[in-house]
């Protein structure tokens, strides 16, 4: 296959080919004919859903905290959609768009739909979104569309230059973690929309509802940390083969990344208790803990399979439990109906995710 090569090749085809003809062939922009209906579902297999169910999660969590008694529940929503696409469809075109030479090692399958879809169009895909997200978020007050402004920071420098955290293995957990707190800081601007006014007034001494809010920013902090960490096993052997100094290629073997992962993993979730401890929860929210069994049980398998297609599947089976303890943690704080239906509607998209096969990772 030349750099002259106008025709996509099948599936099977594109993704034996050696990972540098693979990034050429697909900064081509070859024109594929698809319908409109398969470009879509293409694109959203890319955008990868399923993974913005946690800020939704989290984003209900800081509404929770702010109180939302005098905010309409159509704002509430809006925002909630707002943050489900960054976190997922921006954020992963985003990453594709940056990483491909990496997942031409890592994830073939992934980038054959990239080329199908067009690197170039991929590019303005990622435009409009941005432009979308801003002019969405308009209506929501000014903190909010300020905070939006900021928040389109976090995926494009996990990803892009100047800082590329992605390739710098403390500061890409850091801004991973971002994928979840900036939601829950959102959440608490819808709820509160005179925010700027309450945190000057409160920083000199904060009354014990901010006290709560910034225990649980800690906690989801060293929360996805780990999570940013163990994303990135799966990837060892392309990531090192692309020369990135990640999280887990710093570990020097995938083995070593694993079980690194594992004692973060479980810090991270057990840090949770440390709320209780501190008076800022109430003893029931261990509860939540109970999920630590199959999280342990999955980093456990992650140790002990080199094979990427299984890396990939703990990798998931990861991201879904993790959902799992996100939600229950919102529910046993905040046990009221409108987080029940958010959990709900959680739910739905994880089934219609799989049902659709709206996951390129795997595919």
């Amino acid at each position: 296959m030349t750099q002259t090569t106008k025709v996509l090749p099948s599936r099977d085809d594109f993704i034996r080919l050696p990972a540098v003809e693979m990034a050429t062939l697909v900064r081509q922009n070859i024109s594929v004919n698809m319908l409109l209906r398969d470009r879509l579902k293409v694109t959203l297999m890319l955008g990868w859903p399923r993974t913005g169910i946690n800020a939704v999660i989290c984003y209900m969590l800081g509404v929770s905290f702010a109180g939302h008694e005098k905010t309409p529940p159509w704002v509430i929503a809006l925002g909630a959609v707002l943050y489900f696409v960054w976190a997922s469809i921006l954020a992963n075109l985003e990453n594709h768009y940056a990483d491909l030479q990496e997942d031409c090692h890592n994830v073939p399958g992934r980038v054959y739909l990239v080329a199908q879809v067009g690197y170039r169009n991929l590019f303005w895909y990622i435009v409009f979104l941005h432009v979308l997200l801003l002019l969405a978020a308009i209506p929501l007050g000014f903190p909010f569309f300020l905070f939006m402004l900021l928040a389109l920071l976090v995926p494009h420098q996990y990803s892009f230059r100047p800082l590329r955290a992605k390739a710098r293995p403390m500061w890409c957990p850091i801004i991973m973690a971002q994928l979840v707190v900036f939601p829950l800081v959102a959440g608490i601007i819808i709820g509160q929309p005179n925010v700027l006014n309450l945190v000057a007034t409160s920083l000199p001494h904060l009354d014990f509802a901010w006290k709560r809010a910034l225990g649980m920013i800690v906690f989801l902090n060293l929360w996805f940390f780990a999570k940013g960490m163990f994303k990135n096993v799966p990837d060892f052997a392309g990531d090192k083969t692309a020369g990135l100094y990640t999280s887990a290629t710093i570990c020097g073997s995938r083995r070593n990344a694993a079980i690194v992962t594992t004692i973060a993993e479980i810090f991270a979730y057990g840090s949770l208790a440390a709320l209780v401890i501190l008076g800022l929860e109430e003893r029931h929210l261990l509860l939540a803990l109970l999920w630590t069994v199959p999280i342990l049980w999955n980093c456990l398998r992650l140790i002990q399979t080199e094979d990427l297609a299984r890396n990939n599947h703990c990798c998931e089976f990861d991201s879904l439990s993790g959902a799992g303890f996100m939600a229950s943690v919102l529910l046993l704080i905040f046990p009221t109906v409108a987080n029940v239906v958010t959990v709900a509607v959680v739910i739905v998209i994880v089934f219609g995710s799989e049902y659709w096969r709206l996951d390129a990772r795997g595919r």
